[in-house]
């Protein structure tokens, strides 16, 4: 357990000083472009709010998420699964971008072709340095859909699924272990004062059985309610939105591998073995857009 902390806390360390060389990288990309985003994409299930979410604290960058500007905006439509507009989603992205002038990691959009070139184009006109598609094993991403729990409260996740895929096909080893609750529920959070005490999601019972979905759970005291989505209990729904990611990612993939921007990287193993390789790849992404940038190959990124 030691050597396992110890292992884990030096690579955190490097994480850290692998994203400080990616700042540096967007700040020479700032100096020509008012609005920087770093894209996630990834089919449901890859972890692309997890990972962006990561990406964003270690680069010291603000997190937006297309599906929270939608909550606050268009709450019919994100409540309905109604597709709004291409333009009309561009444009509640650029107001929230508006806010500040500042790079952001994107998480949730584009997901059309349509929206890629309206994002890059004015009145928009918002840089993509680097759009990272993460990948996994379908069958893995069928399984971390079908394990995942959502707080009803805050919307914070964990997931019981405990996937363990050996190499077939040329495809890589996978070993994704379950990821507990979150250590408190952000819904209970006042920003405004600090003193305010956070309810905990739960709290481990170092005592419990483990297994099934059920007995992981069952080792948390939870003291919120955390259940599954409705699209995420139906192995069949499932496969029809990855079909759905396919069929509609694939042309953004293009857009970007053509812009030079698109960069993949596969998911095989959990958050602490995966942060120093990711954060790697977005930094060596960043270099050779900021150096792009420096040669004055384009004017748009």
């Amino acid at each position: 357990m030691v050597l396992w902390q110890h292992t884990a806390a030096r690579a955190q360390r490097e994480a850290r000083s692998v994203a400080e060389a990616a700042r540096k990288h967007l700040r020479a990309i700032e100096r020509t472009h008012k609005h920087v985003a770093v894209v996630f994409l990834g089919a449901p299930g890859v972890g692309k709010g997890t990972y962006a979410s990561l990406a964003a604290r270690l680069l010291g960058l603000r997190h937006v998420v297309m599906g929270d500007i939608l909550r606050r905006h268009a709450p019919e439509a994100a409540s309905t699964g109604e597709l709004l507009p291409d333009e009309e989603v561009t444009r509640l992205l650029h107001a929230d971008l508006e806010r500040e002038a500042r790079s952001v990691v994107l998480d949730g959009f584009p997901r059309t072709l349509r929206q890629a070139k309206l994002l890059n184009t004015p009145p928009f006109d918002v840089a993509v340095p680097v759009a990272v598609l993460l990948t996994l094993d379908e069958t893995a991403l069928v399984a971390k859909c079908l394990g995942r729990r959502v707080c009803q409260a805050c919307g914070k996740a964990c997931n019981v699924a405990d996937v363990r895929l050996d190499d077939s096909a040329g495809m890589p080893r996978v070993e994704l272990p379950a990821l507990a609750p979150p250590q408190r529920c952000s819904a209970s959070d006042d920003t405004s004062a600090s003193t305010t005490p956070a309810t905990p999601h739960a709290r481990l019972y170092p005592d419990a059985e483990a297994g099934s979905a059920a007995s992981f759970l069952q080792r948390f005291d939870t003291t919120c309610d955390l259940h599954a989505r409705a699209d995420d209990t139906d192995e069949a729904v499932i496969r029809r939105r990855l079909a759905i990611f396919e069929a509609q990612g694939q042309p953004v993939q293009e857009y970007y591998g053509e812009q030079g921007a698109l960069t993949q990287f596969d998911i095989t193993h959990g958050i602490p073995e995966t942060t120093l390789p990711l954060m790697s790849t977005i930094s060596e992404a960043l270099g050779a857009a900021s150096q792009r940038v420096l040669a004055g190959a384009t004017s748009r990124l």
